[in-house]
């Protein structure tokens, strides 16, 4: 079933399919709403409704509190429509955001958000912190490389970054790190077996290779905001690409850059592709060779002009805003920055199992 959302500040009207979100639906009708993270952790595509009800079908809003939805507030990246809607949302103008908005559209034609079920057929401890979790999924999936989804048991959900390749639509890989107040991730770890059954919802999104595009690359990941990056440099390896590329990964310890063979291979198979691996907490003693501190240190010191780059940032939320700063003090063009910004979310306290 589908519902009417008219934006107050126009009269421009739209259809919102079932359990679409509102904002893919404007973008699916050449409407460019305001919004920057695209998975309900910040508040910047927050909207207020003027009349009419939305839920949550992937996630409760990690950005809100609880008064400001009794207030009607929204997030539209997350929210669909239960009813016809009037909304006061900030609409995005002018040729930077027109050439955006049609690259979310052509990238994004023809995928449909579903929910499947998945069989566990991989579960391997990358790290002493890090799950790699294969999924082989009943029904496959179209997305783009960079996009995520929703993994959840029991009705309780959790979104984490598509690693693999949409080349390979009936698999799945997630990198998990595990939190030790978060009982979804716990589980991961500690319950979950192969051949165990998950549900799974998505892709959800924008944060996807531009692949049209010719200009360079600038990759940066913070933790396991690897994997989406991960699938943006394999996705130009499948494609033959010959954009140079530079990779920037951040981690505490040298033990957490866990796929640091898979990027040494990428070296051997582009060759214009650059790797610096970042450690903010190097242990006393240790005899690492490479960079120390942070990772927006580091970039402030090596780039002198983000302006010719395609720049892709994906991590915890003050990593990125952090990230972002330094590289917009560079010049990177706001229309050429592209963010995906993890948040934990705690949810429930119900057992997963």
């Amino acid at each position: 079933m589908s519902f009417q959302v008219t934006l107050v500040s126009n009269g421009r009207k739209f259809d919102v399919g079932d359990d679409e979100t509102i904002l893919n639906a404007a973008f699916r009708n050449g409407l460019s709403l305001n919004f920057k993270c695209g998975n309900g952790s910040c508040k910047t595509c927050c909207a207020r409704i003027v009349s009419g009800s939305v839920h949550y079908p992937w996630r409760e809003p990690l950005a809100l509190t609880a008064e400001e939805m009794q207030a009607g507030s929204v997030l539209v990246c997350q929210a669909a429509p239960l009813s016809d809607l009037e909304i006061d949302a900030q609409i995005r103008v002018g040729l930077m955001e027109e050439v955006r908005l049609q690259e979310i559209k052509t990238a994004l034609d023809g995928i449909h958000i579903k929910k499947v079920k998945a069989t566990v057929v991989g579960l391997d401890k990358l790290s002493h912190d890090v799950m790699r979790l294969q999924l082989k999924l009943h029904s496959p999936l179209n997305w783009v490389a960079g996009q995520y989804a929703n993994i959840g048991k029991n009705g309780i959900f959790r979104d984490f970054s598509i690693g693999s390749l949409p080349s390979s639509p009936d698999i799945i890989e997630m990198h998990i790190r595990r939190v030790p107040s978060g009982k979804f991730t716990n589980y991961i770890f500690t319950d979950l077996h192969l051949g165990d059954e998950l549900d799974v919802e998505g892709p959800l999104g924008t944060f996807f290779l531009r692949s049209r595009s010719t200009r360079p690359m600038l990759l940066v990941a913070g933790g396991t905001g690897f994997a989406p990056i991960k699938a943006l440099i394999e996705s130009r390896i499948e494609e033959g690409s010959h954009v140079p590329m530079v990779l920037y990964w951040g981690v505490r310890q040298e033990r957490d850059l866990y796929l640091a063979d898979t990027v040494v291979s990428w070296t051997k198979k582009l060759a214009d592709f650059n790797f610096v691996p970042v450690l903010s907490e190097c242990e006393p003693g240790s005899d690492w060779m490479g960079r120390r501190g942070f990772l927006h240190d580091a970039l402030a010191a090596d780039i002198r002009d983000a302006g010719a780059m395609d720049i892709y940032v994906a991590g915890p939320p003050p990593m990125v805003e952090a990230v972002n700063r330094v590289l917009s003090e560079k010049g990177a063009r706001q229309d050429r920055l592209f963010t995906d910004s993890f948040e934990f979310a705690l949810g429930p306290s119900a057992d997963v199992a």
